[in-house]
């Protein structure tokens, strides 16, 4: 899977990161309480990072912001040189992301579904089949290609959002727990599929509820306190 160019050295000649994030500051509301403030954080090719905590410690929070999904009133996101502001059209180019939820389009097919996302993405369609093919037998999920995502078990619909984030060969890929719903064999699968990526020159970001678990592919583990006291 071919991805992206990006700088790969700074001035002083280290490795560039594919994710910064410096400084980040988000609540909700004018007179919420911060869910993450003061938060920094780098992301470098190669590398799993687990983010773990309490839930409202801002795991999803910090994952939705770097995919430029959620507006942040601190600091400063940049993924492979590009800053996550307003649209952020350059920067979503090089994420791939899979929230919680697994809500896909009810009414399309999952080869609809997977087409579709492709298309909003600039993937050739050859390209998408191919890949969609690929990781739809990987995950055990071919058989459900002609099924309407509404007739699909919550963990089939996971498993189409998981294989639509990587049909146009980001650099990031950033999941909100994603074994949410799968069986065992495809969770094992994921884990498989995210070690893959990183070794081929990616970065993962992805939270979990699960420490020990979490541990098994980590390459580094972020733990979140929240409320005003997150940080790397």
């Amino acid at each position: 899977m071919t991805r992206s160019v990006m700088r790969e050295d700074n001035v002083e000649g280290k490795p560039s990161a594919l994710v910064e994030v410096t400084g980040l500051g988000k609540r909700y509301g004018r007179r919420g309480k911060f869910v993450l403030r003061g938060f920094s954080l780098a992301l470098y090719r190669g590398e799993i990072v687990a983010l773990t905590g309490a839930n409202g410690a801002g795991k999803s929070t910090l994952l939705r912001c770097i995919a430029g999904a959620l507006p942040f009133e601190e600091g400063e996101i940049e993924v492979c040189g590009e800053k996550v502001e307003g649209d952020a059209v350059s920067a979503k180019r090089h994420t791939g992301a899979v929230f919680g939820g697994a809500a896909g389009v009810p009414y399309m097919t999952g080869a609809e579904f997977l087409a579709f996302t492709a298309g909003l993405c600039g993937v050739r369609a050859d390209e998408a089949r191919e890949r969609a093919l690929g990781l739809t037998r990987l995950l055990g999920a071919e058989d459900a290609l002609g099924r309407t995502m509404s007739a699909m078990s919550f963990g089939t619909r996971q498993k189409f959002l998981i294989v639509a984030s990587l049909l146009h060969a980001p650099d990031v890929w950033l999941l909100d727990e994603p074994a949410t719903g799968l069986d065992p064999a495809s969770a094992e699968r994921l884990k498989e599929l995210i070690s893959e990526f990183a070794a081929g020159g990616g970065g993962v970001i992805f939270s979990s509820h699960d420490p020990a678990g979490a541990a098994e592919i980590a390459t580094r583990r972020v733990h979140l306190a929240g409320e005003e006291e997150g940080g790397a």
